[in-house]
C-alpha cells in the first residue's frame, strides 16, 4: 500500500515538472509571436498572439492547480483555486477587450477604403511555423509523459496541443495567401477563424470555473460507486460520513468524512487515510485529490440526531 502511494506521489511530482516545461515553451512561443506582431503590425499575428495568451493562461492554471492537487495529504484550497481562475479570466478579458477594439478599428478602416491587408510580408509565416513547431514539441513531451505516468491531465493537454498545431498550419497558409494575393478578405477570414478559436477556449475556461463554483457535473454514478467502495472500510471503530465529489474541468476532487473511535491511534488513522486515497484512485484515475477529514464518533451521533430531528420537523 505504501508503495502505491509512493508511486502516486512520483507520478504527480513528475507531471508537475512536465507542466513547468510546457508553460515555459508556451511563454517562449507567445513572446516570439508578440515581438514580430508588434514589429510588422500584422492583424493575423496579433490575433494569434491573443490565442497564445489564452493558451498560456490555461497552461499556468493547470500548473498551479496541479501543484495544489499534488499535495496529497493537504486540504485542497478552493479559495486559492477560484482566485487563480478569476484573475486569469479577468486578465484574458482585458486582453480580449483591447483586441476587439483594435479589430473593430481595423475592420472599419479597411472596409471604407481600398487599403492593403496588414499582412504583406510572406516571411511572417515562418514565425507561425516556429510557433507550430513549439506546440508540436509540447504535444510530443506530453504524449511521452502520459505513456509513462498515465496522468490524465497530460492526455487532455496533448489533445489540445495537436489542435493548436492544426491552427498554426492554417494560420501559416493564411499569411502566405494574404501576402501573395494582397486580398483583404483572406486576411479577415483567417483573423476571425483564430479569434473564434481563442474565444472558444476562453468560454470553456469560464464554463469550468462556473461549474466548479456551483457544483455542477459531479457525476452521481461515479459518486455512488465511490461510496460503495468506501463502505468496505466501515467497522466498529470506523464510520463513513459524507462523501463529496466536485469536478474541475475534466478531473475530480473528493472530500471524505470519516468518524473514528477516540481510541484510534495516529498510525491507524494515517493508514486509513492512505487506504481511502488508494480506493478513490482505483475507482477513477480522474480523482486527482482526496481530502480525508477525521471526526470523533461522538460527533457523528450528534449529526445523526440533529438530522433525525430536522426530518421529523419537516
Amino acid at each position: 500500500m505504501n508503495a502505491s502511494m509512493k508511486e502516486i506521489r512520483y507520478r504527480f511530482r513528475e507531471t508537475y515538472r512536465m507542466l513547468i516545461v510546457v508553460v515555459l515553451l508556451s511563454i517562449a512561443g507567445l513572446v516570439i509571436e508578440f515581438v514580430f506582431a508588434y514589429m510588422y503590425s500584422s492583424m493575423i499575428l496579433y490575433t494569434d498572439v491573443v490565442h497564445w495568451i489564452v493558451d498560456t493562461a490555461l497552461e499556468i492554471i493547470s500548473l498551479i492547480m496541479f501543484f495544489i492537487i499534488s499535495k496529497i495529504y493537504r486540504k485542497f484550497d478552493w479559495s486559492v483555486f477560484i482566485l487563480e481562475y478569476m484573475i486569469s479570466i479577468f486578465v484574458i478579458l482585458v486582453v480580449f477587450g483591447f483586441y476587439i477594439l483594435s479589430l473593430i478599428e481595423y475592420v472599419s478602416a479597411h472596409s471604407t477604403s481600398m487599403m492593403e491587408p496588414s499582412t504583406t510580408n510572406i516571411y511572417l509565416a515562418i514565425i507561425t511555423v516556429i510557433g507550430g513547431i513549439i506546440t508540436f514539441i509540447t504535444f510530443s513531451i506530453e504524449k511521452k509523459a502520459y505513456r509513462r505516468l498515465k496522468t490524465e491531465i497530460l492526455k487532455i493537454d496533448s489533445t489540445h496541443a495537436i489542435i493548436d498545431v492544426i491552427v498554426s498550419i492554417i494560420v501559416s497558409i493564411g499569411i502566405v495567401l494574404t501576402a501573395l494575393t494582397k486580398n483583404l478578405i483572406i486576411e479577415l477570414v483567417v483573423v476571425l477563424f483564430v479569434f473564434f478559436v481563442a474565444l472558444q477556449t476562453l468560454l470553456s475556461l469560464a464554463k469550468d470555473i462556473l461549474k466548479s463554483i456551483l457544483g455542477f457535473e459531479s457525476n452521481p454514478h461515479l459518486k455512488i460507486e465511490l461510496v460503495s467502495r468506501l463502505n468496505k472500510i466501515v467497522s466498529d471503530k470506523v464510520v463513513l460520513g459524507n462523501v463529496e465529489l466536485k469536478k474541475i474541468g475534466s478531473i475530480y476532487i473528493a472530500k471524505v468524512e470519516i468518524y473514528l473511535d477516540p481510541k484510534t491511534t495516529i498510525g491507524e488513522a494515517h493508514k486509513l487515510r492512505e487506504t481511502v486515497n488508494i480506493i478513490c484512485r482505483e475507482v477513477s484515475e480522474l480523482i486527482y485529490h482526496v481530502d480525508v477529514v477525521f471526526y470523533p464518533k461522538k460527533r457523528y451521533r450528534k449529526v445523526r440526531k440533529s438530522e433525525k430531528q430536522y426530518s421529523r420537523k419537516y
